[in-house]
């Protein structure tokens, strides 16, 4: 008598897989081709490219270092992970970003047309282009890219831009206090000569021991703006480097996706599970 119940035992199911062996093995052949011809023929490679970089500290910038010897031995060459925090800020700005759209002709490369081809290029790009902070304070490039060159090209063009902006950071702070000291240079020449010409007209003894008081006062004032303004020009010409790159990005020895082995395993995995499952469906209603 055959047993109807819906349920299915071991030896069922392994009876059921010797009957209908033909039809399981030719779903799975016909999955797995399908998979050989999407690894290889249809889906694109994507290549991994990764930049490294660290913070250098803000204190190198500093002019005591350029002019004292002795103050250079107090700092690390390496910024805090506050320091790394504003150059991820810095990476993660539109404007890098639209940046390396135009630079790299990234609308072609993302075959995109229209008037918001541009931002909808910056858009693809921030899904191809990773941030990354580790916890030892290493900030991570990383960009996925169909082009080897194309994604070694997006990590160091994203270094140099951020290099960029964080050292223009540090040349406007030393152009303000420059500009300042020529402001005060210029007040305290127009004081010197107002009190020049005084003492030309002045035939007053009390006054003129006053203003010559005053003058040797605005003198030795005058010097030590215009030293103060040489140490700052030094350092303006001088300015380090904001980042330590550990890495440069690399084009790609081999591709990252798609994953040809795993892929395929799990194709036969959920091929072969499913076509049991058919089959044994199949087999019952045949026996039913």
């Amino acid at each position: 008598m055959i047993d109807h119940s819906p349920a299915f035992n071991l030896t069922e199911v392994w009876e059921v897989i010797k009957r209908q062996w033909k039809l399981i093995a030719s779903f799975v052949g016909i999955v797995l081709f399908i998979s050989l011809l999407l690894l290889f023929f249809v889906l694109p490679k994507i290549y991994k490219s990764t930049g490294v970089i660290i913070a250098a500290n803000p204190a190198l910038a500093d002019k005591s270092r350029i002019l004292n010897s002795n103050v250079q031995h107090l700092y690390s060459p390496y910024g805090s992970g506050d320091d790394l925090n504003r150059l991820e800020a810095i990476a993660k700005l539109d404007t890098i970003y639209f940046q390396l759209v135009k630079e790299l002709k990234l609308v072609n490369y993302y075959e995109l047309s229209g008037k918001d081809s541009i931002t909808t290029a910056v858009e693809e790009l921030k899904e191809d282009l990773i941030i990354l902070k580790t916890e030892r304070d290493e900030l991570h490039i990383i960009s996925y890219s169909q082009s080897k060159e194309l994604g070694a090209s997006l990590v160091n063009k994203m270094i140099s831009h951020i290099s960029a902006i964080a050292e223009l950071s540090w040349r406007n702070e030393y152009t303000s206090a420059f500009g300042a000291l020529q402001n005060q240079i210029e007040q305290t020449e127009n004081q010197l000569d107002i009190i020049g010409d005084s003492l030309k007209f002045s035939s007053a003894i009390t006054a003129n021991v006053a203003m010559l008081s005053k003058r040797a006062a605005l003198v030795e004032q005058l010097q030590s703006f215009y030293k103060a303004a040489n140490e700052y020009q030094l350092a303006f010409n001088n300015n380090p480097s904001a980042l330590v790159v550990l890495q440069n990005g690399v084009p790609a020895l081999k591709h990252v996706r798609p994953k040809k082995a795993e892929t395929l395993l799990l194709a036969f995995i959920a091929s072969l599970a499913f076509a049991v499952i058919a089959a044994l469906v199949y087999d019952r209603r045949i026996i039913s």
